[in-house]
């Protein structure tokens, strides 16, 4: 008899455990125990690639980590989509991913169509600058130095820097780019005046030695918020409550961590620190 009721104490205390540690459900994935993300790997340090590596193994960055702890908490395979910046967001209105990752800031516009979580990491990293050469520092000292129509200013196509350089600065000359890595060449090669980024992938960028000519400005645009959010497509709240718990943990202090660790590895990487852009799936 004693050893019947420890046999299903026991029994019990495994169903209780397992309950206690199930994930949360989630409903309304593109393949069920599979979690789609889209991200643009040209954006150190949230995403970029380590060329020392190869496959998934190969993207690297404080996103792609995040990413890797939403995918574990929720008992699902992380399956990386990586593709053009503004690919993104069409890649989440055509079912092709889950969850949209890359730095993502909040914009009226992409609150009025999509699908944001709780802020991951709200720390000014959403802040966003110019970069030009040193030969232009004292030449661009303010917004208004830059807004006039001799003057070349670029932003990346589909981003949050290309709505702020339309609106701040109307009368500049707008040239839109694909890879952000590319356009700091380009930069450099006199095709731009200044970059419109994000402060965290200038500051990125600016430490590697090829860009030692390229400063960031001191002055920055006007933004409503400069939190990090992952953007899901209406509709698809279960996924968005069953992530926002794991996002409101991280931005505790395990982001931040994360964080420094990407840029610490962007840098020992050097001219192995590279970028990727692959178009989506038709």
């Amino acid at each position: 008899m004693k050893k019947l009721v420890l046999l299903l104490m026991l029994v019990f205390s495994v169903v209780a455990f397992g309950a206690c540690n199930s994930k949360p459900k989630v409903e309304g994935l593109i393949e069920e125990g599979k979690l789609y993300v889209g991200l643009s790997a040209d954006y150190a340090p949230y995403e970029f690639i380590d060329l020392t590596k190869e496959g998934d193994e190969k993207y690297v960055g404080s996103d792609i980590t995040f990413m890797k702890k939403i995918a574990e908490e929720l008992g699902l395979q992380l399956v990386l989509k990586p593709m053009a910046f503004d690919n993104i967001l069409t890649a989440l209105d055509t079912d092709k991913i889950d969850i949209a990752i890359s730095g993502f800031t909040y914009a009226p516009d992409r609150a009025e169509n999509y699908l944001f979580s709780s802020a991951y990491f709200d720390d000014g990293e959403g802040d966003q600058i110019l970069v030009f050469n040193k030969a232009n520092q004292e030449k661009f000292k303010s917004l208004e130095d830059l807004n006039k129509a001799d003057v070349k200013v670029g932003a990346q196509n589909g981003s949050l820097q290309q709505s702020l350089v339309t609106e701040q600065l109307p009368n500049a000359n707008h040239i839109f780019f694909e890879d952000v890595n590319n356009a700091f060449t380009a930069l450099k090669d006199g095709q731009y005046d200044a970059i419109a980024v994000a402060s965290v992938v200038a500051e990125a960028l600016l430490s590697s030695e090829e860009n030692k000519d390229i400063v960031a400005s001191s002055f920055m645009f006007e933004v409503e918020d400069s939190a990090l959010y992952a953007i899901m497509k209406k509709g698809n709240e279960k996924l968005a409550e069953a992530i926002n718990p794991v996002c409101e943990e991280v931005a505790k202090g395990d982001y931040q961590k994360w964080l420094d660790a990407a840029n610490q590895l962007y840098e020992d990487l050097g001219e192995n620190a590279g970028s990727e852009i692959i178009e989506p799936e038709e």
